[in-house]
């Protein structure tokens, strides 16, 4: 299977509320998903095992570049989610605020994010 032509440096990475088999069918037919990329232990994950690596999200209290006070969003174990990242294409039995962790994550790692949807659960 070939895979999604990465033009730009975009990752391309599905999260699924699919059984993980089914995500990882469904990604492999897309070309997200690569044989090379299966045989990576952090390629296709179940958001349970995701969620327990990263933590959750904290809130933090930071000053912005005009001195005003905002809340970050933050994940608990960062370190741990740019660690998985590298692997990571399929996340499956994923829920909203799971797809949150990952914006958070990506965000936190100073990557840009963009996100589509095909349901009410992708609002």
């Amino acid at each position: 299977m070939n895979a999604v032509k990465q033009k730009g440096h975009v990752n391309v990475r599905m999260i699924s509320g699919d059984h993980i088999e089914t995500a990882k069918r469904v990604a492999y037919k897309a070309g997200i998903l690569t044989d090379e990329d299966l045989q990576k232990p952090n390629s296709v994950m179940d958001a349970d095992d995701f969620r327990s690596m990263v933590g959750p999200i904290e809130q933090q209290q930071v000053y912005n570049d005009d001195g005003k006070e905002e809340v970050k969003l933050v994940l608990e174990n960062g370190e741990r989610f740019i660690t998985i990242l590298e692997d990571l294409k399929v996340l499956s039995r994923a829920n909203s605020d799971d797809k949150l962790l990952m914006v958070v994550g990506l965000k936190n790692s100073f990557k840009s994010v963009a996100v589509t949807g095909d349901g009410i659960n992708d609002i």
